[in-house]
């Protein structure tokens, strides 16, 4: 009847509803795991630090995952449907977008440091401090993108892709990825929504070339490595400076458009045509689309 498709489509419940769904389960988890570290008296330290980012991301990549698993059970489909396949998870291929994640920031750095906006005193900790920080932040960094990529290109992509297509789907969940950067930090600006906006979309693209999140989630850590812990950019997230615990020692001047100022490289101007460097070098080594898979 006329309800009922409102409802269900030919095989299941409508992509728009399950989506609704997954939304619901992310929020009453995330309000659930706010209320146990609440009674815990879990107190979390402000601004970016390896302690704070471990706690919060592996927190938020199992809340992300528990609603994947969930949705599979409704929907009868494996994680793999999701991009995510058990078999290869954080092989080869997370390594490989891991190093792409590192060249990129490097190449944002370069022109920026060339031009007189950065410079580097050298490392801020040695020995085996430095061993232990750069694995803690190894840690936190594949956390960050096991959570992200989980909740954004995951589920959601997949679900929104079945009801109006794989690029309509990528490009508002681009959109959302950079809005959520937008309202939800300081400093804000159309810039760095676009870049973010931007790099979301070119996640999806890799998901549509690789055939899983693997790739990407290794890209999404090497990134934020390379700009956070190693080359000591600001953050609008931690207060538009430069994280307390990073490797290297930087010394930040000039321009906001040359150096992203308290939003950092993700709000230089380098990072647009590094951008579209990613997507075309990408597209000429991973030919093949390969995602979503076809039905069981």
């Amino acid at each position: 009847g006329p309800i009922r498709r409102v409802f269900f489509g030919p095989r299941r419940l409508r992509a728009g509803w399950r989506f609704a769904i997954f939304l619901v389960l992310v929020n009453v988890l995330q309000l659930a795991s706010r209320a146990v570290l609440q009674a815990a008296h879990v107190q979390l330290p402000e601004g970016f630090t390896t302690r704070g980012l471990l706690l919060v991301e592996a927190v938020s990549f199992v809340l992300a995952l528990a609603a994947t698993f969930a949705m599979a059970g409704i929907e009868r489909r494996t994680l793999a449907a999701y991009g995510l396949p058990l078999r290869g998870a954080m092989g080869r291929r997370a390594w490989v977008g891991f190093a792409w994640g590192l060249v990129a920031v490097a190449a944002i750095v370069a022109p920026v440091a060339a031009l007189g906006g950065v410079r580097y005193e050298g490392l801020r900790v040695h020995g085996g401090e430095l061993l232990a920080m750069t694995a803690l932040w190894l840690v936190a960094m594949f956390l960050v993108g096991l959570a992200e990529e989980t909740l954004f290109r995951g589920y959601a992509l997949r679900v929104l892709a079945d009801g109006m297509g794989f690029w309509p789907a990528a490009i508002l969940l681009s959109a959302l990825f950079g809005a959520l950067h937008f309202f939800g930090k300081p400093f804000e600006t159309p810039v760095d929504f676009a870049s973010v906006s931007l790099i979301g979309l070119f996640f999806c693209w890799t998901l549509r070339r690789t055939g899983d999140l693997w790739w990407a989630i290794g890209f999404h850590a090497g990134f934020d490595f390379a700009q956070l812990p190693l080359f000591a950019g600001p953050n609008s997230g931690n207060g538009g400076v430069p994280l307390a615990e990073s490797l290297l020692a930087p010394h930040w001047q000039g321009a906001d458009w040359l150096t992203g100022g308290k939003l950092g490289l993700e709000a230089s101007v380098f990072v647009f045509p590094v951008i579209a460097a990613l997507f075309l070098v990408f597209g000429r080594v991973y030919r093949e689309v390969r995602f979503p898979p076809r039905e069981d």
